[in-house]
């Protein structure tokens, strides 16, 4: 009758005064499958509620879908994923992974589809592409023959923008170039600039009107 109402049974001949039932407790399922009757402050993995038993044992169905790499699903126990557990309940059909990859760019210029976990530099949001390529390198985009570099084109800042977003460049030699800005889905959304710029350091603020993200400013010079 104990169980059937919801309660935790204490054991035959356990009396009711002092009365054992202050404290709520319930079943804390750990990683492993293991359950154990505790307070949801000393648990120390999923609380099932209070006054929940542990006998039939509602520990065994704890497992999720895990994404262990990039678009790899792989079913797991919250302890046992190690990278991005999606949720007790989940599943691999169809992958969730994914969608919860993006492109990944790097100082460089190289993009790669990844975790944003794993990613390192500039995570450009789940489910971008890298064809066409969005990112843009933070060295040198051109060079002046001798090793030197003709242009540093520096990562925006801040990144991603809410709004306002500070781009900043530098030039060794005065010439034509254009300053253009594009979204994480390779869409130009401005030019900046174009026609002759200085030598030297400059700066420009571009405001970002709708939602927030990702910008990708691009200088290109000759």
């Amino acid at each position: 009758m104990c169980a059937a109402n919801g309660g935790i049974y204490q054991g035959d001949g356990t009396p009711c005064v002092p009365n054992p039932c202050g404290a709520a407790i319930g079943a804390c399922c750990h990683g492993t499958g293991l359950c154990d009757l505790t307070d949801p402050f000393g648990c120390g993995g999923v609380y099932m509620g209070d006054w929940t038993p542990c006998d039939p044992n509602p520990c065994g169905g704890l497992t999720g879908a895990c994404c262990a790499d990039a678009a790899i699903c792989e079913i797991q126990t919250p302890a046992n994923c190690g990278d991005v557990f999606l949720g007790i309940g989940t599943t691999c059909t169809p992958n969730p992974c994914e969608a919860i990859v993006g492109a990944c760019c790097h100082t460089s210029g190289l993009c790669q589809i990844t975790l944003e976990v794993d990613c390192g530099d500039i995570y450009m949001g789940n489910r971008t592409v890298c064809d066409p390529n969005p990112c843009t390198p933070t060295a040198a985009v051109d060079s002046m023959g001798d090793g030197s570099r003709a242009l540093i084109l520096e990562t925006p800042y801040p990144t991603p923008t809410t709004g306002e977003v500070e781009i900043a460049w530098s030039l060794r030699q005065s010439g034509f170039a254009s300053l253009t800005v594009w979204d994480a889905a390779g869409r130009r959304l401005t030019t900046l600039f174009e026609g002759e710029m200085n030598a030297g350091q400059g700066r420009r603020v571009f405001a970002l009107e709708d939602g927030s993200g990702h910008i990708l400013p691009r200088v290109s010079t000759g």
